[in-house]
């Protein structure tokens, strides 16, 4: 895990002076690299709906569309081929929200895109 400065302070100042902060570069990075049998089994199976509403997600994807139309359409698809619990909210995110890792659909309407070399 990585903190900014500012993060740092607000967390020292929240603890108190009593409370001795060590630093431990790739600690928490080396535990997720494993994976035991538990968690391995649920991985496996999940995906494949996901993988399903990709293609139903691409096949929406028309000038004109919200993001929040498309969330709505993959998630009716993931339940109807069985998927019943998601790990996070449908991500959907059109034009600069691309880059927002977690963006929640809005209704923001997808543009048509031309292409120039």
């Amino acid at each position: 895990m990585q903190l900014t400065v500012d993060q740092l302070h607000t967390l020292r100042r929240a603890a108190g002076a009593e409370v001795r902060w060590v630093p431990t570069p790739g600690k928490v990075e080396s535990l997720r690299m494993r994976k035991d049998a538990a968690e391995l089994v649920p991985n496996a199976t999940s995906s494949q709906p996901g993988k399903r509403a990709s293609a139903i997600r691409h096949k929406l994807l028309k000038p004109g569309i919200r993001e929040s139309e498309v969330g709505a359409e993959v998630e009716y698809q993931m339940r109807k081929k069985g998927r019943r619990d998601q790990p996070f909210e449908t991500i959907v995110a059109f034009g600069e929200r691309t880059a927002l890792p977690h963006a929640r659909p809005t209704a923001k309407r997808l543009r048509k895109m031309s292409w120039s070399s």
